[in-house]
């Protein structure tokens, strides 16, 4: 668990700095900025199965022991990156998923939100 906490205080941090400085414009920037890098992530989360399937095809086409080994490092390699792809989709998701309730509460104009009443 304590992987997640720098990340989680730095994300936090991020949320309170950008609605502090800007409202909800600085926290749709905020989300923004995340996604910005997401082709980026995306070659990341996509490296994992493009080597298992590279392992798959040498020892279906039976290459050799030095073959497997070199496809079994970096399918180790790949599992590792395909983890590091999805922790940052999780926090893209948060980041837009709180910009897009901003944006409603602002189009439908609510002045306040009470998680207490439930109505």
């Amino acid at each position: 668990y304590m992987s997640v906490l720098a990340p989680t205080a730095s994300m936090a941090v991020t949320i309170f700095l950008a609605y502090n400085m800007c409202g909800l414009y600085g926290y749709a920037l905020a989300a923004l900025g995340m996604l910005s890098t997401m082709a980026i992530a995306l070659t990341i989360d996509a490296y994992g199965p493009i080597s298992d399937n590279a392992g798959g095809f040498a020892e279906m086409a039976d290459m050799g022991s030095e073959i497997r080994d070199i496809t079994d490092a970096l399918d180790a390699a790949g599992n590792t990156t395909a983890a590091i792809g999805k922790g940052f989709a999780i926090g893209s998701a948060a980041f837009v998923g709180l910009a897009l309730y901003g944006a409603y509460i602002s189009r439908a104009q609510i002045k306040m939100v009470n998680i207490f009443d439930e109505r």
